[in-house]
């Protein structure tokens, strides 16, 4: 059992690696246009994008992102965030 879930694991890495290097290329198009707009024009740009961007690659690779806690955030207070990545 272990030895199939080794090999299903290799296919869906590499799988996740065919989806992204073309969704990196159609979407490095607007990323590299945000550097050259003013702010926070620029900044708005590169964040929609990338977080689109990522997005559709996980749901695309079968790990959908999801966002636990948010109920607890209560508004005009002050909290600490802390993501893995600048794109989220």
């Amino acid at each position: 059992m272990h030895y199939f879930k080794e090999i299903f694991g290799r296919i869906w890495a590499l799988y996740a690696a065919i989806i992204f290097f073309p969704a990196l290329l159609v979407f490095v198009i607007p990323i590299k246009l945000s550097f050259y707009l003013r702010e926070p024009y620029g900044m708005k740009l590169f964040r929609g994008t990338t977080q689109f961007w990522m997005g559709s690659f996980l749901y695309m690779i079968g790990s959908p992102l999801r966002i636990h806690g948010r109920e607890h955030h209560k508004k005009g207070k002050n909290y600490v965030v802390v993501c893995n990545h600048s794109s989220f």
